[in-house]
């Protein structure tokens, strides 16, 4: 364990905190690393590593804070991560917001059908969406339209920075210990999300304690875990990540596909009390 201000692993430059994990590696870096797809330029939390290689995909790793304060949900592009006693300490700079800008609105100045598109399409679409494999379709069909003819820019806008959200991360064994403090966040927090995603590619197959399983599309977007613990599998058996349940938070988990856009399978806290510590165990398993 140390860090490294010359570590490079795949395309990840700066200064960088690498713990061994069973046979593998997880790397915490102050970059927004890796850059890829929608969550290029979004801070990373700690990113999985296999034989050198990360198999984050579109997700930002385990352990990255999303707040909701004054009605948008607020991400980090900033952070800066140290050394602690047993693994790295990454402080989250809570300074940038989603966002959709119509193009014809950047040509000609005239408002663009986006009131349509988040309000009433995605405020309808999204509780199917949690659990219907069409309405998944029907999602993907306007990406890829999206996609064809540039028509919605999609990215995360900088934005007054809403304060910070400090992340431990511990690692004995094949556990990572995440414990988060969220007291730097500006007053007005309502909703505290705590991401935990890698490549959709490698884990597509999901279980959980109450014996469900889903494989590739089934899985879905959000939808609420019922069970003691859920556990996320790559279909090879090579690598697989576990999360139980927390009291004073749920458990979400979801997966998604869309070339081009999105490639991310995982499993989200929301927190009931947002500006509460909270800590949880990440098991890595594998062959």
């Amino acid at each position: 364990m140390g860090i490294d201000s010359r570590i490079t692993v795949g395309n990840c430059e700066g200064d960088a905190v690498r713990l061994r994990v069973r046979d593998n590696e997880i790397v915490i870096t102050g970059e927004p690393w890796p850059r890829r797809l929608r969550s290029n330029g979004l801070q990373k939390g700690a990113i999985l590593t296999i034989a050198g290689a990360d198999i984050a995909g579109e997700g930002v790793g385990f352990g990255v804070p999303v707040a909701f304060i004054g009605g948008n949900f607020v991400y980090s592009t900033h952070a800066k991560v140290e050394q602690i006693d047993k693994g790295a300490r990454k402080t989250f700079e809570m300074n940038a917001i989603s966002t959709k800008i119509w193009r014809s609105r950047l040509l000609s100045g005239l408002p663009g059908p986006d009131a349509l598109f988040d309000g009433w399409l995605m405020g309808n679409l999204s509780p199917l969406y949690r659990s219907w494999g069409f309405a998944q379709i029907v999602a993907n069909g306007f990406w890829r339209l999206e996609r064809s003819t540039q028509a919605i820019e999609h990215g995360f806008s900088p934005t007054q920075s809403r304060g910070s959200v400090s992340m431990d991360y511990e690692v004995e064994d094949d556990v990572i210990r995440v414990t988060m403090d969220p007291t730097g966040l500006v007053p007005g927090c309502t909703r505290l999300s705590v991401m935990n995603e890698l490549d959709a590619r490698v884990f597509d197959s999901y279980e959980d304690s109450s014996g469900l399983t889903l494989h590739g599309w089934r899985v879905g977007a959000w939808s609420p875990v019922e069970a003691e613990w859920a556990r996320f599998s790559a279909s090879d058996g090579s690598s697989s990540f576990r999360l139980w349940g927390v009291e004073g938070a749920r458990l979400f988990r979801g997966r998604e596909v869309v070339p081009g856009h999105l490639s991310w399978a995982g499993l989200a806290y929301e927190l009931r009390k947002p500006l509460c510590l909270f800590t949880y165990i990440v098991e890595i398993g594998g062959s």
